[in-house]
């Protein structure tokens, strides 16, 4: 293990783990310390940035660097989730000298915040390789924050297609969302499609990315409303923008 005696040292081992492990063939990565990214409300300092492309997106990551002495708790994390929030778009992900407790877990996972030792730095690039895979994929989890979508089951987990209603709108495919769960639940037992598409909520954090995905593939989303009478339309029909 390297010796890291000051919270520089972690910011630079971090940096340098980054710089060469992930990109072993100097093919475009970019990384940078101490740089300040824009947000909704303004702007934020970040120790570490991080930006790849893979498969065509671009990935861009925000890395918080903590040298303490003792488990961060709670308290200590979640300014730096608000901060990914803000920015949208982004991974957040925090490495920890000390570790964390299991408040700061807890929180970080509902935020979609990943949270490192410096034990985890020198087998990060297998930690990217996951999160390619599963990174795009909410959990069974997730709260819907405002919406629920219904996504295709995968063993245990979900494959990354949505359900889309089987008729196009002008040669595109629409996504269904839905304000509560429990709407989601009753489309689905109608649907007799239980078995093959389970449903998930789309925090915040995942909405932004959802839509960043989605301009990519270019569906439309119907929002399914409450039926209050039979003249009421039964959705709406939104374009991402």
């Amino acid at each position: 293990m390297t010796m890291l005696k000051t919270w520089n040292d972690l910011e630079s081992y971090t940096q340098y783990v980054y710089s060469t492990l992930l990109n072993p063939r100097d093919n475009g990565v970019e990384v940078r310390r101490n740089v300040v990214l824009k947000g909704l409300k303004g702007e934020y300092q970040i120790d570490v940035f991080y930006q790849f492309e893979n498969a065509g997106f671009i990935h861009r990551v925000a890395i918080e660097c903590k040298y303490q002495n003792r488990p961060l708790d709670r308290d200590t994390i979640m300014p730096f989730c608000n901060k990914i929030t803000d920015i949208g778009n982004i991974i957040g992900v925090i490495v920890s000298k000390s570790g964390y407790q299991s408040g700061a877990k807890e929180y970080a996972e509902k935020h979609g915040i990943t949270l490192l030792t410096t034990e985890d730095l020198p087998k990060f690039n297998i930690l990217v390789a996951d999160y390619l895979i599963n990174s795009m994929l909410p959990t069974k989890d997730w709260i819907g924050e405002p919406f629920w979508i219904l996504m295709e089951r995968e063993e245990d987990n979900v494959s990354g297609s949505y359900y889309k209603f089987s008729e196009k709108h002008n040669g595109r495919d629409v996504i269904p969302l839905f304000f509560s769960k429990r709407e989601a639940i009753d489309f689905l037992n109608e649907s007799e499609q239980t078995l093959h598409f389970a449903i998930r909520g789309v925090p915040q954090h995942y909405l932004k990315r959802l839509i960043a995905i989605t301009d990519r593939l270019k569906p439309l989303f119907f929002l399914m409303l409450p039926i209050l009478n039979e003249e009421q339309a039964k959705g709406l029909l939104i374009e991402p923008t």
